[in-house]
């Protein structure tokens, strides 16, 4: 099963301030005008953005886009329980220069990686994060992370769900 939970941009200004990014929820989403009834406030457009991250295009070719002019919107999915979102090579890279991922690699040409940053959200959330140190992961750094587990080994998991 898949759902899109959080879509992101710099474009997106509330009391002229960048927005958070906003979340969905399992189940019904609704989007609401403001209380004064504005006609202006964006809704159609971010129904656009989301089917834009399905997979559609009327977004490309509206308004929106050529009033914005250049932007780049991230959005997160989740499949099978697990978190994905996608960057655009260049902020991938930069984020690598900055050592802001975990573990990281590149497959067939796409890189791939988890963020130190939604490790230590989980943690602050109080949710039980399970790091393992096989295949490319370095175990010291994964230990400065202190995970609720660290496991060495596969066999070793079932110790973290008894």
């Amino acid at each position: 099963m898949s759902m899109l939970k959080k879509i992101q941009c710099d474009k997106f200004i509330s009391k002229g301030q960048v927005r958070p990014p906003i979340e969905f929820k399992k189940g019904l989403n609704t989007i609401l005008g403001g209380v004064n009834a504005n006609n202006s406030i964006g809704k159609s457009t971010l129904l656009l953005i989301i089917d834009f991250a399905y997979g559609g295009n009327s977004y490309l070719d509206s308004d929106a886009v050529n009033q914005v002019g250049l932007h780049t919107i991230n959005f997160e999915f989740e499949f099978n329980g697990t978190s994905y979102f996608f960057l655009e090579r260049e902020e991938f890279e930069q984020m690598l220069k900055k050592d802001e991922f975990l573990e990281h690699a590149e497959v067939y040409g796409n890189l791939y990686g988890t963020p130190k940053k939604h490790v230590e959200e989980k943690l602050a959330q109080g949710m039980d994060v399970i790091l393992v140190t096989w295949g490319f992961r370095d175990k010291d750094e994964l230990e400065k992370l202190a995970p609720t587990y660290l496991v060495n080994k596969p066999e070793e998991i079932l110790n973290c769900v008894q």
